[in-house]
Order: structure tokens, then sequence, then C-alpha cells
């Protein structure tokens, strides 16, 4: 069995050391990455949440003004139907005067 002298084993040691320190210095420097990017996608979610939230409010006010908007309609349309009630009323009122004034 041959032995390598004490130096070239501690050389060896050594070397490994550093390598698995640079793989341990890399993963943390990925590590910090990962959180980081965790972190913008947070802030991009509370971002569209604060976004989809001022947007419902929005589309209340706009139902909210569509149904004023249809309350007005009908208001209008029943105040049509009485103006064209009171209005037939007098021209059958009228007709048989008009005819007793053409005799």
């Amino acid at each position: 069995m041959r032995f390598l002298p004490l130096w070239v084993s501690f050389r060896s040691a050594s070397t490994q050391v550093d390598t698995r320190t640079k793989l341990v210095d890399r993963t943390g420097a990925t590590m910090e990455e990962v959180v980081s990017s965790i972190r913008r996608v947070s802030d991009i979610m509370g971002e569209n949440m604060t976004a989809t939230q001022e947007q419902s409010g929005g589309i209340e006010q706009v139902n909210q003004a569509i149904d004023h908007m249809d309350e007005a309609t009908q208001r209008n349309a029943a105040l049509v139907e009485e103006s064209v009630a009171a209005l037939g009323k007098p021209a059958a009122r009228v007709k048989p005067a008009g005819e007793a004034v053409a005799l």
C-alpha cells in the first residue's frame, strides 16, 4: 500500500473545503435571489389586489349609476303613459265639439 505524503493529503482536503465553501456561498447567493424574487412577486400580487379592489369599487359605482338611470327611465315612461292617457281624454271630447261646429 502506498501512502501519500501528509502535505498532499492536507492540500487535497484544503482544496475540497475551498470547493465546498464556494458551493455554499453560491447556494447562499441563489437563496437570496429566490427570496428577493418572492418579495417582488408578493409586492406585485399586493398591487394587483389593490387594483382589483379599486376596479370593483368603480364597477359598483357604474352599477349604481345604471340603476339610477333605469329608475329615471321608468319614471319617464310612466309620465309619458300618463300624458298620453290625459291627451286621449280631451281629444275624445273635442271631436264631438268639432262635429257640432261643422254642422
